[in-house]
């Protein structure tokens, strides 16, 4: 028996499988990690074509069963790709945020700080922008700062100029502390000038000191040796430790000098001498072998001491021993008066 009722179902026509078909693969081909314009517009076509399906009334199982699977891997795409977008974002704000704490440490110099928070944009975003290169400049600056510091012990600490120099040229133009660098270069270098002039002049008025020295201006030596350490020396200076020193001698060449004065006036003619006899050593540290005041000085004064016995052997009738002292002052002071008149007087008693 023919059934002539009408027959509703919707088939779903060939081409429209083809077609389906064709915008699955089509959706398949495009990268889940990249939702860009074709893959939605696959989507919708997917979905317009299965609205189209009336599933209770179709007879052609196996267009279902492709139907089914189409829509199933739609549906697990559209999850995954929701969760897989989600992360997506939420890793680009955790490299955002370790970004800009990052270049906040960058701005303020924090070096090791800065590397760190740079590490962590590339665990969540290995592709951002320039942080790679942020973290070599971080490095490098690490390098740079270490100069730095060294270069301010050996210019505060050490005044060791030249050296900070030759540290701080290692600082190349494309360094942060570049600037800072050429200005502490300039520093050192001015510094450098500044000790050579004070050392010329320091040199100069110690020239002036010794002559003065030796011509027996012992106060003013001293004076201008004061003078000379109030200058703005170098903790290390040469210069500082021999004005010192200068000054410790003449003091005591000052003093052992009017002892023994006061000692020969007072007719305690061997305590004399032996305050005088220091004098002449430091005489020869300080002008070398020139001779100063003070030596001279006590030269008469020994001469005078010659003259003094030469006088008591005359009045004792020690006539040749008194003419032999005489001569001997005479030889370094040819017109002693004393020694002279005493020879006159001696020389007919020998004649006799």
């Amino acid at each position: 028996m023919i059934n002539n009722k009408e027959d509703h179902t919707i088939m779903l026509a060939p081409d429209q499988l083809e077609k389906l078909r064709n915008e699955y693969k089509m959706f398949q081909n495009n990268n889940p990690n990249e939702f860009n314009q074709n893959s939605s517009k696959s989507i919708d076509n997917i979905i317009n074509l299965l609205k189209n399906i009336n599933i209770d009334n179709m007879i052609n199982k196996k267009n279902v069963i492709i139907a089914f699977i189409i829509l199933s891997s739609l549906i697990i795409f559209l999850i995954y790709y929701n969760i897989s977008k989600a992360n997506k974002k939420a890793m680009t704000e955790k490299a955002i945020y370790h970004f800009n704490i990052g270049n906040s440490y960058f701005n303020e110099r924090q070096w090791n700080e800065a590397i760190n928070q740079y590490n962590e944009v590339l665990k969540n975003k290995p592709d951002y922008l320039n942080v790679e290169n942020l973290i070599q400049q971080s490095k490098y600056e690490i390098i740079n700062h270490s100069i730095m510091q060294e270069s301010d012990v050996l210019i505060n600490e050490n005044n060791d100029y030249e050296q900070a120099i030759k540290k701080l040229k290692f600082i190349k133009q494309d360094s942060i502390y570049y600037n800072e660098a050429i200005e502490k270069i300039e520093f050192a270098q001015n510094e450098i000038k500044r000790i050579i002039n004070i050392k010329n002049k320091a040199n100069s008025i110690i020239e002036e000191i010794l002559n003065e020295y030796a011509k027996g201006r012992i106060e003013s030596s001293i004076k201008q040796l004061d003078e000379l350490l109030e200058l703005a020396l170098p903790k290390d200076s040469l210069i500082k430790d021999k004005a010192i020193h200068l000054k410790e001698k003449m003091v005591k060449v000052k003093n052992s000098y009017e002892e023994g004065y006061e000692r020969f006036r007072n007719k305690q003619y061997k305590k004399a001498f032996e305050c005088w006899s220091c004098i002449f050593d430091i005489d020869r540290k300080i002008i070398g072998n020139k001779i100063s005041y003070y030596t001279s000085q006590i030269g008469k004064y020994f001469l005078e001491y010659y003259y003094i016995q030469a006088s008591s052997d005359y009045d004792k009738g020690k006539y040749s021993e008194a003419y032999m002292k005489c001569n001997k002052v005479l030889q370094s002071w040819p017109d002693h008066h004393g020694c002279l008149e005493i020879n006159n007087m001696i020389i007919p008693k020998l004649n006799k």
